[in-house]
């Protein structure tokens, strides 16, 4: 049966609406709040609490995204900014001096001047080893020069260009410096958004290098001739030793990040595999000999900078290496075994203190420093609002830990509509794709292979199928989009894809069995399309012409994205029996327009354009116009055509530019479109839902997106339910005006986990209530709109 949840409190971007808890439940709430109130009692008196809340010390501020500290003796740290400068911090004074300008920057998102190292005999040999991206034309590049510092001008000067010519990108740079123990320059480098670049040997992307400190490269490299050291690495921004043992950090994408134990030579997977070797890729583990990591994180927490800690001043805290993490504001103390093979405790510091971590920084005497990088082009802080602090071995013991919980109320106001919110269906098992029958029921699957049926008056749920050969990892594979014949039933199909291996999916067409109440598999259209654990899209929508358009991912296959025959991020048409028709751009081809990474919202709108979302890596989600047979960028181009590596690609390859690009990113899921009078604020509006929040998991929410007159352009947008229901996966608009949204927070990759509540998933119904109850809600609250 369908339910209604306690009248409590909405935020949405104006308003704030309270209403009295009923009397019935007054009792219940006075229990909860005495076992909150006696749960953090017990959990305020644990024996480690303060040292989760150490205290912390501004020692630098004014700066614009530090990136690599380096301890230079005399009370000194050394830093470098992503805008291309390197300073000197004076502990003693707070004085910060600016050393070197680098004049040849390339600049673009997370490129820039990036990884820092000084001379292992410095000042004596007084050189510093710098690692930047630059333009070679218009192709951004990454290098390792060595700069002279020299005390009579106090200052650094450009010595010579070590290392250079390794390619790289706006994104997955890597660019971490590090010196070993023998004196050999180590330097990660990410895969660039080109994942099989990582398992390429003779290639430089997604490894850690190794060179001598004059460039060239060791006699004692795995491969002779060839600066790698490990490989099988996204995005490695964390390089670290602990007693002459090598640890590294790596970027996931969605999932597992992880923390790996750095062999010579050794193959750490990317992107064959992501995180442990795990039952459902075992076997690629074996027959690759990959090495598994010692940690994995999901929900990702975006690893960056690294240092080992083998003092005392901080109990507990002795032989542990210190992570900072960009998500959550916090850095993970990873204390370490005593052969330094395994992770024993994993303890979360400064978390949620409001600060992207960039790197920590262990003195030889044991005191320790991080830097904060707001001003990045995820952090979205303007130049000049990071600072450098230091932990100071007391705990704050005044510091009160804060509690955000989401809140729902059966009501949200707009301008001069009121919607009730109603819970439809409870306890699902994560629903993919809703779709609006002829029997004004709601018709949907589920990503463990279940397609069902709603009924939205009494809240009742009917199996129709259930596909046994759905393969469905720990992250995103399974049954994905669902679709009804716009005829049915008189045509009695429905449409499904769905991964049956880990790299294969495929679109099927079933059949309805009216007298039985059931599908049955009828017939496969497309066999063999690519698939993957996520990047597998998927939506389908059907034209005016009986024609249909289906998305998909590019299965972390971006090299073949640009390439038309195959299926990895395109757009496809097809007709309902498999067939190609004979307008589409490529003659004999099913591709309607293609370059794209991971579209999972796609509607047809009543104004007869196309419209689809995508997510990006870790900037640039996308909404786009679909235009048939054009190209949409990836995985050269993110979001805009508006880096100077992307302008001369989009217009020799005429790229299409999205309506509007989000970073940071908030992984746009499912799409309709809005013209109805039931909500006139939303008519002629793209309705947009999102699986994940800002920088601290928070701000899910559904985005309502004007459209102009003419369709091809936003005019406004508003965001609403914000963090109401968790990750929101899909949108449905009924003929009627009723809007449905569906949840995702029972999965186990991603954000889920952090918002999973005892009754998901759940089937939400927004609708309009009848005006003159609106009214007299309106007056109710005060006037208030």
């Amino acid at each position: 049966m369908a339910s209604y949840f306690p009248y409590v409190m909405l935020p949405t971007t104006q308003h704030l609406i309270k209403a009295p808890l009923p009397s019935f439940l007054r009792p219940f709430a006075f229990c909860s709040l005495v076992w909150f109130l006696l749960t953090n009692a017990f959990t305020a008196n644990a024996q480690d609490d303060l040292l989760l809340r150490p205290k912390v010390r501004e020692v630098a501020t004014q700066l614009s995204t530090p990136w690599e500290l380096v301890w230079a003796g005399d009370d000194q740290i050394w830093f470098s900014e992503l805008g291309g400068r390197i300073a000197r911090l004076d502990l003693k004074s707070g004085h910060v001096k600016t050393l070197y300008q680098n004049p040849q920057l390339g600049r673009e998102m997370q490129a820039g001047q990036m990884g820092l190292a000084l001379h292992p005999d410095f000042p004596k040999q007084a050189f510093a080893y710098a690692a930047a991206t630059y333009y070679e034309e218009d192709n951004l590049l990454l290098k390792i020069d060595r700069l002279s510092y020299h005390a009579s001008k106090d200052s650094l000067l450009y010595d010579q260009t070590l290392v250079q010519g390794i390619p790289a990108n706006a994104t997955n740079v890597g660019g971490r410096l590090l010196i070993d123990p023998s004196g050999h320059l180590l330097l990660s480098v990410g895969d660039r958004g080109l994942n099989d670049s990582a398992q390429k040997i003779d290639g430089r992307n997604g490894k850690i290098l190794r060179y001598q400190l004059d460039g060239r490269i060791p006699s004692d490299n795995p491969i002779p001739g060839n600066p790698l050291w490990a490989y099988g690495f996204r995005n490695p921004q964390g390089l670290a030793f602990a007693e002459g043992q090598l640890f590294g950090s790596d970027h996931g994408t969605f999932n597992k990040d992880e923390i790996n134990r750095i062999a010579k030579g050794a193959n750490y997977g990317w992107p064959l595999v992501s995180g442990q070797c795990r039952e459902e890729v075992a076997s690629i583990c074996e027959e690759k000999k990959l090495k598994s990591p010692l940690m994995d994180w999901t929900p990702t927490v975006a690893p960056s900078g690294m240092d080992y800690y083998g003092g005392h001043a901080f109990e507990g805290w002795h032989n542990s290496l210190l992570l900072s993490n960009l998500k959550g504001s916090k850095i993970k103390v990873l204390r370490l075994d005593d052969a330094r093979q395994q992770i024993t405790k994993e303890t979360d510091v400064l978390a949620d203190k409001g600060d992207r971590i960039r790197d920590v920084l262990v003195s030889p005497e044991g005191r320790i420093f991080y830097c904060s990088s707001n001003a990045d082009s995820y952090g979205g802080m303007p130049a000049g609002s990071d600072r450098i602090f230091e932990i100071l071995p007391q705990a704050d013991q005044t510091e009160e830990k804060q509690l955000s919980q989401a809140t729902v109320s059966d009501r949200l106001v707009l301008d001069s509509t009121v919607l009730e919110i109603r819970v439809l269906a409870k306890k699902l098992r994560l629903p993919w794709d809703m779709v609006w029958g002829p029997d004004d029921n709601i018709w949907f699957s589920e990503r463990g292979g279940s397609i069902k049926r709603l009924d939205p008056v009494d809240g009742r749920l009917h199996l129709l199928y259930e596909e046994t050969d759905v393969f469905e990892s720990k992250d995103n594979s399974g049954m994905h989009a669902f679709a009804l014949h716009p005829r049915f039933p008189d045509v009695p199909y429905a449409y499904v894809h769905y991964t049956y291996e880990l790299s294969k999916s495929r679109l099927v067409r079933l059949k309805y069995l009216r007298a039985e109440d059931q599908f049955q598999r009828d017939s496969i259209l497309m066999a063999e399309l690519p698939a993957n654990v996520t990047h597998n899209g998927s939506r389908i929508q059907f034209a005016a012409d009986g024609s249909m358009f289906f998305c998909l991912g590019d299965a972390y296959k971006n090299k073949y994205v640009q390439r038309l025959e195959r299926m990895n991020g395109k757009i496809l048409r097809i007709w309902p029996d498999g067939s190609i028709p004979e307008d589409n751009p490529f003659p004999g081809s099913p591709v309607w327009s293609f370059g794209h990474r991971n579209p999972q919202g796609m509607v047809l709108a009543s104004n007869g354009k196309l419209y689809a979302s995508e997510h990006g890596p870790s900037n640039d989600d996308e909404l786009n116009l679909i235009v048939k047979g054009r190209n949409y960028g990836w995985p050269k181009v993110h979001g805009y055509c508006d880096l100077t590596s992307e302008k001369s690609y989009c217009k020799k390859n005429n790229v299409v530019q999205p309506l509007i690009a989000w970073t940071p990113t908030h992984a746009p899921a499912g799409l309709d479109y809005y013209d109805h009078p039931a909500i006139p604020e939303w008519r002629n509006s793209l309705l947009q839902v999102f699986l994940k929040g800002d920088a601290t998991r928070r701000g899910v929410r559904l985005k309502v997106l004007k459209l102009n007159k003419e369709g091809d352009k936003l005019a406004n947008y508003r965001d609403f339910l914000i963090d109401s229901f968790g990750r929101l996966r899909d949108v449905l608009v009924a003929p009627d005006g009723r809007i449905f949204l569906c949840t995702s927070n029972r999965e186990t990759n991603g954000n889920a986990g952090l918002v999973e509540r005892p009754e998901d998933d759940l089937i939400i119904e927004l609708r309009a209530v009848p005006p003159s109850s609106g009214e007299d809600f309106i007056q109710s609250m005060g006037g208030r709109k």
